[in-house]
């Protein structure tokens, strides 16, 4: 992939304030310049986080785009390309890091130059989108960016969660919902995970993420890279089978992980078919905690986690409003038919899932532009043209949001931000565009030192 060097390489002159400006893409000469300014200036992050950031396996210095006067850097952003699973489909996104501007220099419009360069960059590198955790990208960006998608997690005490499991226990609809023990005899147990056990991480990582929608392309040396950070107390594992120290598949299989700090579990996977494997873990993590004299334990996992109904519920009937947290994502899309495009295979499953017939053609008027959706086979299509009788209107930004499944089509139909010609214009809207559960982890995101 063609590094942002290429696209950045043009400086771009700003005479909002006097003297010579420039944006220019960032050299490995430059990285002890933009540590100083980061590290020292700023104090946005610690030496050791940004020696850890040269080595992340997939890092180029022209991912980074400087601002400088004259040869002194007063503004910084990264982009960092990443291929990210959406469905049956494998998107190259861009992940914004952090917008880094002198205060001095914010009063003079630097911050949205410096932003726009980083969008010109996203678009000329033919990202589908990309995403940020900042909201005030929203303000800087004149409107390309949206919130679209949340964080979410969920917190409570250790003992009140161990207390709902407990109650679960003795309930019967959880009691159908258990394995039956004539079918598994396998031995369960919770420990501390192993360096030679990587690999049945990165297996269980690609079993969720094949299907999954969000998580990122992790090679094995992202996955050294993400470990040897050590932005974690500890990796917790379910095993199945007779726990020796043998190789990992000849008397036991990890079912399992999850990832803590703090006791934040800031990433937990199970292996399908293993619907106890995070009780498991979070039983555990909660018995440390209590151990510890720790009050709370909390769960950063997409919204569809069945975990986040039982930790909200240990709450009780009048929850905190640590219950539940969500965090907004901030997203940019330079392209929604390039996105419509990509989406072909995921749309046209959902349809033939639904057993709608295709072709499916679909008039939408988004915004004051008119567009013809059509689906055939495995493609999707977004062309200009007439709405025709089967239409959907709505605004880019709520297009965008149904696309990436921020929200799905009947919650938007029902709050009036998307209306429908016809029913079935309708049936379409609400097979083609569910709400999907957008996963990030925070764990490569966590700051060390």
């Amino acid at each position: 992939m063609e590094t942002a060097s290429a696209a950045a390489s043009r400086s771009i002159i700003c005479s909002a304030v006097p003297g010579s400006l420039q944006i220019v893409a960032a050299k490995a000469c430059d990285h002890a310049a933009i540590e100083q300014f980061l590290c020292a200036r700023l104090r946005q992050v610690s030496s050791r986080e940004f020696c850890h950031q040269l080595e992340e396996p997939w890092y180029v210095p022209g991912d980074r785009l400087l601002l400088k006067k004259h040869k002194q850097i007063i503004g910084h952003i990264g982009l960092h390309w990443r291929t990210m699973f959406f469905g049956r489909s494998q998107w190259t996104i861009c992940r914004v890091g952090r917008l880094s501007l002198l205060p001095e220099f914010y009063s003079y419009g630097l911050a949205e130059e410096l932003l726009r360069s980083a969008e010109q960059v996203m678009s000329q590198q033919h990202a589908l989108f990309g995403v940020g955790d900042l909201e005030d990208l929203e303000t800087f960006s004149d409107g390309l960016w949206m919130p679209c998608g949340e964080h979410v997690m969920s917190e409570a005490d250790p003992r009140d969660i161990l207390a709902e499991f407990r109650v679960r226990d003795e309930s019967v609809q959880h009691r159908a919902l258990l394995p039956d023990s004539r079918q598994r005899h396998e031995e369960i147990s919770v420990r501390h995970w192993r360096q030679v056990e990587l690999p049945a991480l990165m297996r269980i990582y690609q079993s969720n993420a094949q299907s999954g929608f969000g998580y990122l392309e992790r090679s094995e040396a992202y996955w050294r890279w993400l470990v040897n950070r050590h932005a974690f107390d500890q990796i917790m594992v379910v095993i199945e089978g007779h726990d020796r120290l043998g190789q990992e598949g000849r008397d036991y299989c990890i079912v399992g992980y999850a990832v803590v700090h703090a006791h934040q579990i800031l990433e937990m996977l199970v292996q399908p078919g293993h619907p106890t494997a995070s009780r498991r873990l979070v039983s555990r993590i909660c018995s440390d905690a209590i151990e510890r004299d720790r009050n709370s334990v909390s769960l950063h996992a997409s919204f569809d986690e069945p975990m986040h109904a039982i930790i909200t519920a240990a709450n009780g009937p009048s929850p905190s409003n640590r219950a539940l947290i969500r965090k907004r994502v901030m997203v940019c899309v330079p392209r929604h038919d390039v996105l419509v495009h990509y989406l072909g295979p995921e749309l046209c499953q959902r349809a033939a899932a639904a057993e709608i017939a295709m072709p499916i053609e679909i008039g939408l008027a988004i915004d004051d532009c008119h567009y013809q959706l059509s689906l055939y086979g495995r493609r999707a299509k977004l062309t200009s043209g007439k709405i025709g009788e089967n239409n959907l209107v709505c605004s880019r930004k709520t297009w965008v949001r149904l696309l990436l499944g921020s929200v799905d089509a009947s919650s938007a139909l029902l709050a009036e931000k998307l209306t429908a010609s016809t029913s079935s214009a309708r049936r379409y809207a609400e097979v083609l565009f569910p709400a999907v559960p957008l996963w990030h982890s925070p764990w490569a995101d966590l700051p060390i030192g």
